[in-house]
């Protein structure tokens, strides 16, 4: 269940990074949908606002330090402490069902990935340089402005906006992405997990065309003149 969760969070995260950076690109290269854009600005406004909104939301829960709730780190401690999810046995079950044994199972089951607790612990710190990266520059921002609205921040907003970088926070929502689906294969498959084997442009590439899909009729029919 923590893992079907670790999945759905990350998969969300990714799919709004991805429509917000392809509506920046798009007004910045094509000429027309920007213009098509500013014809109502307030919405789009508005839509990036809320999706930049989301995203502090969704990496906030996947980040989240407290004790009584969901998180990465403690979907990775549960991988690590119940390192029997992944033993052939359980493995054998999870593939056999309600139904008979099936011819290849034993040949499958001899050459999955056991389950270990030093390859668990390789994930746990191929994480850190993440953590710290969220810890660093996004969760001060989650904190005094999109969550809440401290009176006295250490940083104004605008010097804590100027820490961030697009490419590095994308980064980081590729791997817990591929990390998330990495235990998933783990678990289902018994694949070792490794980061960095999936690949998920086919994906990525649906929410960059549904963006340039909606720009483009946009673009396309009688508007007024930008209020702005």
């Amino acid at each position: 269940q923590q893992l079907e969760w670790l999945i759905e969070e990350t998969t969300a995260a990714m799919a709004v990074y991805d429509v917000y950076e392809e509506v920046h690109k798009l007004a910045l290269e094509r000429n027309d949908l920007h213009t098509a854009m500013l014809a109502d600005n307030a919405f789009w406004r508005v839509h990036l606002g809320a999706l930049q909104n989301a995203l502090f939301g969704i990496l906030g829960r996947i980040f989240d330090k407290r004790k009584d709730a969901h998180s990465i780190m403690k979907v990775i401690d549960a991988a690590e402490e119940h390192i029997g999810f992944f033993s052939h046995g359980a493995l054998a079950k999870r593939k056999l069902g309600i139904g008979p044994k099936p011819d290849w199972l034993d040949d499958y089951i001899s050459t999955a990935w056991a389950g270990d607790r030093q390859t668990i612990g390789a994930l746990k710190k191929s994480l850190e340089p993440h953590i710290n990266r969220y810890r660093d520059v996004y969760e001060p921002l989650r904190h005094s402005y999109f969550a809440h609205r401290s009176l006295k921040p250490e940083q104004s907003v605008g010097e804590m906006f100027e820490q961030t970088n697009r490419i590095e926070i994308g980064e980081t929502i590729t791997y817990i992405r591929d990390l998330a689906e990495a235990l998933r294969q783990a678990y289902v498959n018994g694949r070792e997990p490794v980061p960095g084997i999936m690949n998920y442009e086919r994906e990525r590439e649906e929410h960059r065309f549904a963006v340039r899909s909606v720009l483009e009729k946009l673009s396309q029919w009688p508007f007024k003149g930008s209020a702005v």
